[in-house]
């Protein structure tokens, strides 16, 4: 089938007089490459459920004795496609339409923030969900608009196309036909009503409200058989036990949504920090003593947290994903992980604050690490993301430095100074596939526009982010 797409493409390039050429010519591998990515995307949809493609982690699958067909078709070898699409079908096929549904519901559990009560709002006639959706005014509107901010508009697309699988598989074909037409990037009026069957969303700045406008309206369903977070208008939510198994919860028609750990992180919620708790300094020069005092440790709000989880939450390999915080603080960046399908790993210098986030993270069932050190005393490697709110401006000096392009000569010798969110930011990049930081708008503007490191640039990307960090 796929093979002879390739021979037939060999034997184009033979008649075109390419016949001298190595077997897999550099035409030859883009040829064999879109056609590894098309079997991809078939395979995501074919073994996925309607609406859902499952995400196919291809890169985990030796090919010809290299660890992923990529790396063979990059040494010259010409695949064997057939033999490669049966083996995602031995992989997929199976339980691919559980894993979709699996993820697809991660999905709705992320974006509605159901980790956090407040997220979820109840009243005897209407349970109403909280997506958030960060939104800026639209510039070429005729009139007072919003549009919602680029790093909110793929959590919310995908949230709305998770609520329209869900509901199709539920019954609710008109509703789900509605959701998946509905375009989020579309301009709004602050606090307009868009109004769906059986479905209600109010566009707020910075969160839209869903709620169903019948009462005891279900959409979704867990059928893993594990624990799943349910609402109802007749009930308070709760996670569902053994005592109360989800195949009730679907007769009783309750919303089922998601099946992992809802609470894990709520131990750490009540945590202050201690940047939080000093006194606000007279002047720059109590500065210094301050940070003595306090770290410099200021934990990241909620929504910013949750816009940078945004980030790399569409990421779904069918393994763990690593994730690193070189100054994890209270773990608010981790906050919307899943024992599941993450391992998390962290420093910190406040020895109280990283014992009770290992004590938290343990509890909850996560692989993984957390070590009271600082980002000077650590050299991590081979991790998938890094989510990072670095101390911003600390000077550091330490002979564990690592010389990146950022440390200069001091006291220590060559490379071991730095200032820390510099380092954080160059360590993160060396330890992680992916990096999402919040950083001071001076050093994003200073590095956009320096020229001294341009392989950087080609795989970073700045924005601004106007909010108050408390």
């Amino acid at each position: 089938m796929y093979n002879a797409c390739i021979e037939a493409f060999r034997a184009g390039e033979t008649l075109a007089g390419d016949q001298a050429i190595a077997p897999a010519s550099a035409e030859l591998k883009r040829f064999c490459r879109k056609q590894v990515a098309k079997i991809i995307q078939r395979a995501g949809v074919e073994f996925g459920i309607h609406g859902a493609p499952i995400a196919i982690d291809e890169t985990r699958m030796p090919v010809d004795g290299y660890p992923n067909i990529w790396e063979a078709i990059r040494a010259g070898v010409v695949p064997d496609l057939d033999r490669f699409w049966n083996l995602l079908r031995d992989t997929y096929e199976a339980d691919g339409p559980a894993k979709a549904e699996r993820q697809t519901a991660a999905t709705l559990f992320r974006a509605f923030g159901l980790a956090s009560s407040s997220s979820v709002r109840r009243s005897a006639a209407f349970v109403r969900l909280k997506l958030i959706a960060i939104s800026e005014a639209a510039s070429d509107a005729t009139r007072p608009s919003r549009q919602l901010h680029f790093g909110s508009l793929e959590p919310v697309t995908q949230a709305f196309a998770a609520l329209a699988v869900f509901a199709r598989r539920n019954g609710h074909v008109v509703l789900a036909s509605c959701l998946a037409q509905f375009h989020p990037a579309d301009v709004f009026e602050s606090q307009q009503r868009r109004t769906f069957p059986s479905l209600e969303v109010i566009q707020y700045n910075e969160y839209w409200g869903a709620s169903p406008r019948q009462s005891r309206t279900r959409f979704w369903r867990s059928s893993s058989g594990m624990p799943a977070y349910h609402l109802s208008s007749h009930s308070r939510p709760r996670l569902a036990s053994p005592q109360c198994p989800v195949s009730d919860i679907h007769r009783r028609g309750f919303f089922v949504l998601e099946p992992i750990m809802s609470t894990w992180y709520a131990p750490l919620r009540a945590i202050v920090s201690l940047g939080a708790q000093a006194e606000k300094i007279a002047h720059m020069g109590e500065l210094h003593a301050a940070r003595q005092r306090h770290l410099s440790q200021f934990f990241t709000p909620d929504a910013i947290a949750r816009l940078m989880w945004g980030a790399v939450a569409h990421w779904q390999p069918n393994r763990k994903v690593s994730i690193l915080d070189n100054s994890v603080g209270s773990a608010r960046l981790l906050q919307f992980a899943d024992p599941g399908t993450h391992s998390l790993h962290g420093v910190d210098v406040h020895q109280p604050t990283i014992e009770a986030v290992q004590q938290a993270v343990e509890a909850a069932g996560f692989d993984g690490s957390f070590r009271h050190a600082s980002m000077e005393e650590i050299h991590p490697k081979r991790f998938d993301v890094a989510l990072i709110n670095p101390p911003f401006s600390i000077h550091l000096e330490s002979p564990h430095l690592k010389p990146y392009d950022c440390t200069t000569w001091r006291r220590f010798g060559a490379g071991t100074s730095a200032l820390s969110h510099e380092y954080a930011l160059s360590q993160a990049l060396d330890a992680a596939q992916v990096v999402v930081a919040l950083l001071p708008t001076t050093f994003v503007d200073k590095r956009a526009l320096s020229p001294r490191h341009p392989s950087m640039l080609h795989s970073l990307a700045f924005e601004r982010i106007a909010t108050p960090l408390s």
